[in-house]
């Protein structure tokens, strides 16, 4: 998933493996975890979780430990025939 701010969540897990470090499946859980598994789930759709609080750990993202926020998440294809699913955004 892509993120403008690379902080904390950044380069975490969101789907639902359960094999990862506690660092890297923290956020699974959370409104950018379920947006994610949504377009997973009907990648040609935008999914939108509602406003909820975002809690990012102490120290990590400055201004921002704790937020409301709401998350968009779509499947990106490739450009050609197969129209593969090539990431999501």
């Amino acid at each position: 998933m892509y993120s403008v701010f690379k902080m904390a969540d950044f380069a975490t897990n969101f789907g639902t493996n359960t094999n990862l470090p506690e660092d890297f499946r923290k956020y699974q859980s959370s409104g950018l975890g379920d947006a994610f598994r949504a377009a997973q789930s009907d990648p040609d759709v935008i999914s939108v979780t509602p406003w909820a609080p975002y809690t990012l750990h102490e120290g990590e993202g400055e201004g921002m430990a704790a937020s409301v926020a709401s998350f968009m998440a779509k499947a990106v294809r490739a450009h050609d025939d197969t129209a593969a699913i090539v990431g999501y955004l």
